[in-house]
């Protein structure tokens, strides 16, 4: 859609955005149960999945009636937007028993003997620089680890649904630049005993360099630690490693438990937000070996799935905090000596806002950085409504260091080098030179669609508040009240205290906008925003409002490419070569 002249320059008053949704008919409520018998002759029990489709309480049985699999799933009996895998791999040749309620029609099923691989960055309205499961639901992020040339993130997964419920997978996808992911297998699986089922709800990974656990003969490893939903915690040392219980670390914890080794104590610790005395709390448990644990000392907070890290303070070699994060954006920044960790500020600080869960430092990153990616959380049955077949994503990685500021010890955000690397040529999105308004807001003629970044630099003096906004989100600061607003079609998500006031003068601003999550980043490092919602239309403006008066120096339009600068450059060489070098005679 191309704007006139006239039209790209004029101011618009703020409509509320509608959110382009499509339209379903709701399935018929089910009328009884069905049966069908199924011979084995596959690893895999391929069900037909549908996002449209009620939840269907489904049982694979054996021959004598011992559960294979029971969960509530997306079963379709007309057509099939994806296939979720169930293992058979035990039954081969045998018949196996599946009841459902009923759907109008038996749903076609599949089997085969391996799992198919294919391009899931082709399918429509899949983010081209966020991670997102195959098919089905994504959730808590359970580790994020840099190993062999290869970025690794662990997350809950469940395949049969599209919003949050169980049965979990542990699943993993690997990158080589943070941006392009590809799936490995599952990392372990729901384990069903009669009418109760185990399975994972939490974790996270440590990366083991010095062999301190002594359970790696190349001298250096992945730990993996995993909560299971009966409340169980378990050590995995790798594929094929036996699991190990561990024991004295309490019981179900607030999102997921994280490991970290700390070099000048010689100890383990594990960390846990759980509930003591109706009151949350994290609990640092502790080691030496991996094997004996107690509890070293807690800290009075309700940070779900907490991390903790020796940081060096503006980047200084000899001086050192500890940080203790919270998986939603929330810190400490203080003092500890293995037995109680103080902090510098009475409350917690914040970085992330909005829409960010369960984020987690990637360990054993290169060149020693600090960077830590989110879970970024969808409206429940969004992802049903527009018609796709999965539902959440992981944010970009965000590099973050420790500063000590005039009020006093902060976390600051940047972009890191694999993020920009995947950085087009800038454009201008704003169609004029300069802009200066008053209370009102401007739609930008060069900045429509998706999959970009749109940095935005303008004078902040004269505002009361100002927002950006892009397809059904807004993203707001006031200046009077110091919060952060987070806004759906108009209506608060979000509303956050901002550690520190904004400054007055020129600000900069970037928004990362792809399929179905936002980034907002001020680009002194002091705050992230997200949201996660539906920005696939390709027609869906970027705004920028205000309440005052705001002189706008420049907005620009960068797009976010699948490779870098680097690879397009080796790329358009061997085509050159390609067409200069002489053809062989037949």
């Amino acid at each position: 859609m191309k704007l006139s002249l006239f039209t790209a320059c004029i101011l618009i008053f703020a409509l509320p955005p509608v959110l382009a949704q499509l339209q379903v008919d709701s399935p018929p409520p089910f009328d009884g149960t069905s049966e069908m018998k199924v011979k084995i002759d596959g690893n895999w029990l391929l069900l037909p999945m549908d996002g449209n489709e009620r939840y269907n309480k489904v049982r694979i049985s054996d021959k004598d009636g011992k559960t294979v699999f029971f969960a509530s799933v997306l079963l379709s009996g007309s057509k099939a937007a994806w296939y979720a895998p169930v293992d058979v791999s035990k039954y081969k040749g045998q018949e196996l028993v599946m009841t459902y309620q009923n759907l109008g029609s038996a749903p076609h099923l599949m089997q085969s003997d391996s799992m198919g691989i294919r391009n899931y960055s082709a399918d429509r309205g899949r983010p081209a620089y966020h991670l997102t499961p195959k098919d089905g639901f994504m959730g808590e992020i359970c580790g994020l680890v840099y190993e062999k040339g290869k970025w690794n993130a662990y997350f809950l997964y469940n395949p049969y649904a599209m919003t949050p419920r169980p049965p979990y997978y542990l699943a993993r996808a690997a990158s080589e630049d943070l941006i392009n992911w590809t799936y490995e297998p599952n990392v372990s699986a729901p384990k069903f005993s009669g009418d109760s089922v185990v399975y994972p709800v939490g974790g996270s990974a440590y990366f083991d360099r010095g062999n301190r656990s002594g359970f790696f003969d190349s001298g250096a490893g992945t730990l993996l630690v995993v909560e299971n939903s009966d409340g169980s915690t378990w050590l995995n040392a790798g594929p094929g490693a036996a699991l190990s219980k561990l024991s004295g670390v309490g019981g179900k914890s607030k999102g997921s438990p994280t490991l970290t080794y700390i070099e000048d104590f010689k100890l383990w610790f594990l960390l846990k937000c759980e509930n003591v005395g109706g009151k949350q709390r994290v609990n640092f448990y502790s080691s030496p070996d991996l094997k004996s644990w107690k509890l070293a000392c807690a800290v009075d907070a309700d940070f779900p799935s907490p991390s903790f890290r020796k940081m060096p303070v503006s980047g200084s070699d000899a001086n050192f905090k500890y940080v203790l994060w919270s998986g939603d954006g929330r810190y400490f920044v203080g003092d500890f000596d293995g037995k109680k960790f103080a902090s510098s500020f009475p409350e917690p600080a914040r970085l992330f806002y909005g829409d960010a869960k369960s984020a987690q430092f990637w360990q054993n990153a290169t060149s020693g950085r600090c960077l830590v990616s989110a879970w970024i959380e969808q409206p429940g049955d969004l992802m049903r409504t527009v018609g796709q077949s999965f539902s959440q994503c992981m944010s970009i990685p965000w590099e973050i260091r420790l500063a000590d500021t005039k009020r006093g010890f902060r976390l600051r955000a940047s972009l890191p080098v694999e993020v920009v690397d995947h950085m087009g040529d800038p454009l201008d999105a704003l169609g004029i030179p300069t802009m200066q308004f008053r209370s009102n807001v401007f739609m930008l003629p060069n900045a429509v669609g998706n999959k970009f970044a749109v940095v935005f630099t303008f004078d902040t003096r004269e505002l009361v508040g100002f927002s950006l906004r892009a397809g059904v989100a807004k993203f707001g600061y006031s200046k009077t009240s110091n919060i952060y607003e987070v806004t759906r079609i108009e209506d608060y998500k979000h509303i956050q205290k901002a550690t520190d006031p904004r400054p007055d003068g020129f600000t900069s601003v970037m928004m990362f906008v792809d399929t179905y999550s936002v980034e907002t980043f001020f680009l002194d490092g002091s705050a992230v925003l997200f949201m996660g919602d539906s920005y696939i239309n390709p027609e869906q403006y970027i705004k920028i409002g205000c309440n005052g008066e705001i002189f706008i120096e420049k907005v620009t339009r960068i797009p976010i490419l699948p490779t870098t600068m680097e690879q397009r450059a080796k790329a358009a060489r061997e085509i050159i070569e390609s067409v200069n070098s002489p053809k062989k005679k037949k």
